[in-house]
């Protein structure tokens, strides 16, 4: 896995300092070093080059930054915060957004393990001078808190809040004005080839420079259904994360970006969707990026405490007090060895519908996701391993009840 932050300071500095006495274009090299998953691309953690933890490449080195993106105007999307993050005597760097006047947002898997002293983050500048973005507003940290149940080896929960030690003056004072955040519970924003924009001073290529001015680009949303069959087996998890990006590829964040904001204009309103976090490697064909879905109830909740507006949990409808129902059509009579089958769910909820379904299937007490469907019909194509497998459903409702049933084991080879 590759995570999609940036290397070490010292050495880039001393990287575009050759670059520039060469005349070669400004930008800062990215390190070599990735972790392979298996038989798929290396998944890349979007920060620059953090020392290489256990599990899934937690960061390992990356790739690209913003990939097949345009150059943001002087003075656009100045909520784009970056960051500095010395850890153990080795700096980093990272993306992140100013949600407001005191905070800026990041991913989990930047600030792990940093103390506040070691953060500088540099808010509103666009060119890059050195490792400086010229024209920002620079602040240390007081405070930096990660998100209690963030996952180092799934990525789940992918999110950090930084408390600035002096706080930024709004646009009208001179100062900036901060991104909008997506609300709890909502899906603004996400819904299938939703075009959203994703910016960072990333690598400009695999194993490349850096880029010399704030970059953006413009990805399409994917479908949960879509996202965890490509990240299958990975950690993926559609409650705390969604992917977007061309699925052919050429267009994504990487290698720099990680912790930076994805967006979109909700009504002339720049309303932050996510958090840069993760992929197989970065624009490649097949892996859409993977962002922290900050409408999880849970990450909202924890940025919301922080900033001392506590998100109270969304209130179920007085009319729809149970769970949806959800039922198996046999794929099979009990007994019968196939290697294929076609499973088929119905489920129904006449209050408040039917937002997704996820087909598991268990071995034993081993249970995993194996598809998920977020629109009717629930039609799921099971091939698996050999044994005797317990096929189970689990229907989540518009307020997010569950219902879940099983089907008597079947046979499987």
């Amino acid at each position: 896995m590759k995570l999609r932050g940036m290397g070490r300071l010292s050495a880039l500095i001393a990287a575009l300092v050759m670059a520039a006495a060469l005349i070669a274009p400004a930008g800062l090299p990215a390190v070599a070093g990735e972790r392979q998953a298996g038989n798929r691309p290396a998944v890349t953690l979007r920060e620059v080059n953090p020392p290489a933890k256990a599990g899934k490449g937690h960061r390992a080195a990356a790739d690209p930054k913003i990939v097949g993106g345009t150059a943001v105007p002087s003075g656009t999307y100045r909520f784009m915060a970056f960051l500095h993050i010395t850890i153990g005597g080795s700096t980093y760097m990272c993306g992140g957004s100013l949600i407001d006047p005191s905070h800026i947002l990041t991913a989990a898997h930047c600030a792990e393990g940093a103390s506040a002293a070691g953060i500088t983050a540099w808010i509103g500048g666009n060119q890059m001078s050195g490792s400086i973005p010229q024209g920002s507003l620079q602040r240390g940290a007081s405070a930096i808190a990660v998100h209690p149940s963030y996952n180092g080896n799934t990525q789940q929960y992918d999110a950090a809040v930084i408390t600035l030690s002096q706080a930024v003056p709004s646009a009208a004072n001179g100062g900036i004005d901060p991104v909008t955040l997506v609300s709890s519970g909502s899906g603004a924003g996400l819904a299938q080839n939703t075009s959203l924009t994703v910016a960072g001073w990333g690598t400009t290529s695999s194993g490349g420079s850096m880029a010399s001015q704030l970059m953006s680009v413009a990805v399409p949303v994917q479908s949960d259904q879509y996202c965890s069959g490509q990240y299958a087996g990975s950690g993926y998890s559609t409650s705390t994360m969604f992917c977007a990006g061309p699925q052919g590829g050429g267009k994504d964040s990487c290698q720099g970006d990680s912790g930076g904001p994805i967006f979109f204009d909700n009504g002339g309103v720049l309303t932050q969707a996510g958090v840069v976090s993760w992929g197989y490697g970065c624009a490649q064909a097949g892996y859409p990026g993977v962002y922290s879905r900050l409408a999880n109830a849970s990450i909202s909740s924890f940025i919301g405490g922080i900033l001392g507006n506590p998100v109270p949990p969304t209130p179920n409808p007085v009319s729809d007090t149970t769970a949806p129902s959800v039922r198996i059509n046999n794929p099979a009579r009990n007994g019968v060895v196939r290697s294929t089958f076609t499973v088929s769910v119905s489920a129904s909820d006449a209050q408040s519908g039917i937002r997704k379904v996820e087909l598991q299937q268990c071995f034993g007490s081993q249970c995993s996701t194996i598809a998920t469907d977020p629109s009717a019909p629930y039609s799921f194509r099971l091939t698996g391993s050999s044994g005797k497998a317990v096929i189970r459903a689990v229907a989540t409702d518009g307020v997010g009840h569950t219902a879940t049933t099983i089907k008597t084991p079947i046979w499987i080879r």
